[in-house]
């Protein structure tokens, strides 16, 4: 589940200082750091996440941190799939609906129907919603054709996002790259629950 805190800390993080906080627990780290403006648990596992310059995550498992990463570096390019279908309407030339395949903070690969038709360097308007912070966020991004090829037997368009035109939109895709390669390295899957706020607001909610 996923839970938003609002973080009194203002405090900046230093990068690569989360190291030293390696098999502590999240009393010793929030003693110093302050709370995590959101925290993501999952079994016997828990990250928090710190929207701070740069942006960082810690993971805990049993109570201690096992992982604390500097995730302005360790995004750059890293790309990460879905654990559950997420689809894709693109607005381009004509409209087109797929189902995102990964995404990165510069681009997205997303499988399209065989008579979806692009053109390369093809400007279009990619829409879709992330699971994180405790709900789908929806996004619209513009960007560009990449590439188009042939995976696995499906017709796979790659996008290459215009993020300087969508700086909420980067924001919010590095937030859940974030939890993503979290949940590849605690070996976690959540595909079946979501977490939504209920009619009065309040977190958690667990929906399955």
């Amino acid at each position: 589940m996923m839970n938003l805190t609002q973080s009194k800390s203002k405090k900046q993080i230093p990068k690569g200082s989360l190291r030293s906080f390696l098999g502590k627990t999240a009393g010793e780290l929030t003693r110093v750091l302050g709370e995590p403006f959101a925290s993501y648990s999952y079994g016997d596992s828990e990250v928090f996440l710190y929207d701070s310059k740069p942006v960082t995550t810690v993971a805990l498992r049993n109570g201690l941190i096992v992982k604390c990463n500097d995730v302005a570096e360790s995004r750059r390019q890293l790309r990460v799939q879905p654990l559950q279908n997420i689809p894709v309407v693109s607005r381009g030339e004509a409209c087109n609906r797929g189902v995102l395949k990964d995404i990165s903070i510069g681009g997205a690969a997303v499988s399209f129907p065989s008579d979806a038709v692009f053109v390369m360097r093809e400007s279009a308007v990619l829409s879709f919603s992330l699971p994180t912070e405790g709900s789908g966020r929806f996004l619209e991004i513009p960007c560009r054709v990449k590439d188009i090829r042939i995976v696995d037997g499906e017709c796979v368009t790659v996008f290459l996002f215009d993020c300087t035109r969508a700086p909420r939109e980067k924001a919010t895709i590095a937030r859940y790259i974030s939890i993503r390669k979290i949940q590849d390295e605690l070996a976690i899957d959540d595909s079946s629950l979501w977490v939504t706020r209920d009619d009065t607001g309040s977190f958690p909610v667990r929906v399955n």
